[in-house]
């Protein structure tokens, strides 16, 4: 089964964090009134990113995770404009289990983990990536040239449809960018919120695994002609 490096996180954030929050609240007022020009410049270094109604996601690069192994505050790292969440700090495990990702295959930094950030406050609300680059081994005998992904969603920001959201602009960036078609979630029985998650995106149970950190896990696959 998988090693614990391709491993996606779905475990539940802290509570929110109300000082980060303030920051990014005025991160983004200050830029609403900044020169077109410095805008420009900004959207020409800018990190890829995929939008959608209400989100941005934001791929995080090598150097970004790095900046986050050192970081003691939330202050002291942003992705572009926004400034990242406590709760992202907090999953050093998950930072440098990413960063190995990225040192040992240079082809996974194209997939790799997003920060899902709330366009309208310009803050990070979570975060959602890819395991591996498409067609990983452990994957074939369940979909042929098929991608896992998974998400967080921080606590504050639950139950209001941000996982469907991110999920869905994920996936159209993999079939824009890269037309891949087949789409895989790995959901614990007990894991209901990602299991309504899954439901609500038209995932169909294909089986189950047992997995090195989490143990039993239902296997979902959703194909590109089934996308909304």
């Amino acid at each position: 089964m998988r090693s614990n490096v391709a491993k996606v996180a779905e475990r539940t954030g802290a509570s929110g964090a109300p000082a980060c929050a303030r920051v990014a609240q005025l991160a983004a007022a200050l830029l609403s009134v900044l020169p077109s020009r410095a805008q420009n410049q900004r959207m020409k270094a800018a990190a890829p990113r995929q939008l959608s109604e209400r989100l941005a996601l934001v791929r995080m690069s090598e150097d970004f995770l790095r900046r986050g192994l050192r970081a003691t505050a939330c202050s002291e790292v942003r992705i572009d404009e926004t400034f990242v969440a406590d709760e992202w700090l907090a999953e050093k495990w998950l930072i440098r289990q990413r960063l190995s990702q990225y040192r040992a295959d240079s082809a996974y930094r194209e997939w790799g983990v997003w920060a899902i950030v709330l366009r309208t406050k310009g803050q990070m609300i979570g975060h959602i990536g890819f395991h591996t680059p498409p067609n990983a081994p452990y994957l074939r005998p369940y979909a042929e040239n098929a991608v896992e992904f998974g998400f967080a969603i921080y606590r504050p920001f639950r139950r209001q449809g941000f996982a469907t959201e991110a999920a869905s602009a994920l996936m159209h960036w993999a079939i824009q960018a890269h037309r891949i078609t087949r789409f895989v979630l790995s959901i614990s029985p007990l894991n209901l919120a990602s299991a309504r998650v899954a439901e609500k995106l038209e995932f169909r149970r294909i089986g189950q695994w047992e997995d090195d950190q989490d143990g039993t896990e239902d296997v979902f696959l959703l194909e590109h002609t089934e996308l909304r």
